[in-house]
């Protein structure tokens, strides 16, 4: 954990990740032997199943620690057996375990030559282990604030310094050391699956960022990433996981994935409901989902008319629920920027619901100012 040694101890050692990688990748439903001689005094729980699962997880912690550092990242990345080691620790029963890997695959697409790799690497297999990570078995969207309030602030407060519009990139800054280290000590202080979720989110908005990446991470089994981060921005409970949800989901609209996204299953009607009625009416959250809706705007042309029309519904629907008329505005001016093109007008105009919405907004807003 000390920042200054990280970088010395990990280039000038590599026995040292030998170590810790020892049985990390083995399956499972499968043990590493530990050599104990209990005729001769030896502790027999040192065989127990939770010893094990102890010792894997002061492992991946010290794993984490050490990838906190830059010069660290790739080399790690780069050392026999990590991706196999990434994979199968997401399979673990242990939350402790299931949590820093999370923070271990967080800090390692930080890098940018990691960001690329980890998409490509074992055929998807770690974008896999991410989306199996995020359905830990103690998380659910319906835990209450209260519940989970100490773990939110613990680890939000480490990672305020992420994002910027309109992409965003998780990339390393000037306190970058001093606030993975705050992640992984607020892991190490709890045993919440909610943390694991929010390292979780913040990986998959780093992975993509990356031009390379979006189209992968889209058509990833059928939709599974994106699926995954509709359930995130969909959680009422926790304002972080939605701000990194939103800020993935506004990572990846781009020409090459318009139609791919704009035709997923409540794709558009979530991300229209989070720019105009976001919970907490969090600021980020719906900044980053107007800016994700907008750049597919600019992309869906009338001639993709099953994408189109998807997008057009959407909007109107969140024009309809909008709780006030400052949140409708991303409506109206989406609406407005579709209609200067002449093409567009008619097929807007004869869009069910679509002028009856406009017309909603602006008696909502003449109420408003009486």
């Amino acid at each position: 954990r000390v920042t200054y040694v990280r970088a010395e101890i990990v280039q000038c050692n590599y026995g040292l990740l030998s170590a810790l990688l020892y049985g990390l990748d083995v399956d499972v439903d499968v043990d590493v032997d530990v050599d104990v001689d209990v005729e001769h005094g030896g502790d027999a729980s040192l065989r127990s199943p939770a010893f094990r699962s102890e010792l894997r997880a002061i492992k991946l912690r010290s794993l984490a620690n050490l990838s906190h550092h830059k010069e660290n990242k790739r080399t790690i990345m780069m050392f026999p057996g990590v991706p196999e080691v990434l994979c199968k620790s997401a399979l673990r029963a242990s939350e402790k375990e299931r949590e820093f890997c999370s923070i271990l695959l967080m800090n390692l697409a930080a890098d940018a030559q990691n960001c690329v790799f980890l998409c490509k690497c074992m055929n998807g297999a770690i974008i896999t282990a991410l989306v199996k990570l995020s359905r830990s078995c103690c998380y659910s969207g319906s835990c209450t604030a209260g519940s989970t309030r100490s773990e939110v602030s613990a680890t939000t407060s480490a990672r305020s310094h992420y994002g910027t519009l309109p992409l965003i990139n998780d990339g390393e800054d000037e306190d970058e050391e001093s606030l993975s280290s705050a992640a992984t000590a607020a892991a190490a202080s709890t045993s919440s699956s909610f943390a694991t979720v929010e390292y979780v989110a913040m990986a998959l908005q780093t992975l993509a960022f990356p031009k390379e990446n979006r189209l992968r991470l889209v058509n990833h089994e059928k939709g599974m990433v994106v699926d995954v981060l509709l359930k995130f921005i969909r959680n009422k409970n926790n304002v972080s996981v939605r701000r990194r949800a939103a800020g993935a989901l506004m990572n990846l609209a781009c020409r090459e994935t318009a139609v791919q996204l704009a035709n997923h299953l409540s794709m558009l009607s979530t991300l229209a409901m989070a720019a105009t009625n976001d919970p907490s009416l969090d600021v980020e959250v719906m900044n980053r989902a107007a800016s994700a809706l907008t750049k597919l705007s600019d992309c869906i042309t009338r001639e993709m008319s099953q994408s189109h029309s998807n997008l057009l519904t959407a909007l109107v629907k969140a024009a309809a629920a909008a709780s006030n008329g400052r949140n409708a505005d991303v409506v109206t001016t989406i609406f407005r920027y579709m209609a200067r093109d002449e093409g567009n007008r008619e097929v807007m105009a004869k869009h069910g619901g679509l002028v009856e919405a406009l017309g909603f907004i602006v008696l909502r807003d003449m109420a408003s100012k009486r």
